[in-house]
């Protein structure tokens, strides 16, 4: 366990998808907030209507 009482393979799995979205963000140019606002919309939401 570390400072915030998660095991530590949880934190190293965190560290390694922010480093991966940081990564993509740098990699879209432009439009990347307005991507990344859709990304995170469709993957925190249970179910997408078009």
């Amino acid at each position: 366990m570390n400072v915030c009482g998660c095991p530590t393979s949880t934190v190293m799995i965190i560290d390694k998808l922010q480093e991966f979205r940081q990564q993509v963000y740098r990699f879209l140019g432009n439009g990347r907030d307005a991507i990344f606002d859709l990304m995170d919309a469709v993957l925190t939401s249970p179910s997408v209507k078009s």
